[in-house]
């Protein structure tokens, strides 16, 4: 793999990593917005739906694991780079 394409799989992985974070933190901050404005929101209700698979964890979840796996293989690559 010659310098371009190292760059470009460097960059490719460091966009498509912090917009998968970037997804996880609207869901978050809009369940945490929905925590806070409504009253049928309880802290129990919030805390089972972030962590149980029949409610939103495969929805929350995922997003953040992905984006930081990606972000890490990122800078494995250029851990390993020798320019």
């Amino acid at each position: 793999m010659n310098n371009a394409q190292k760059k470009l799989v460097e960059k490719t992985l460091g966009v498509i990593g912090w917009v998968a974070v970037a997804v996880f933190g609207v869901i978050f901050l809009y369940a945490l917005f929905s925590f806070f404005t409504d009253d049928w929101y309880t802290t129990k209700r919030f805390l089972s739906e972030l962590f149980d698979p029949e409610e939103a964890a495969f929805i929350v979840w995922p997003p953040l694991v992905f984006g930081l796996c990606l972000l890490w293989v990122r800078t494995f690559i250029r851990a390993g780079g020798t320019d």
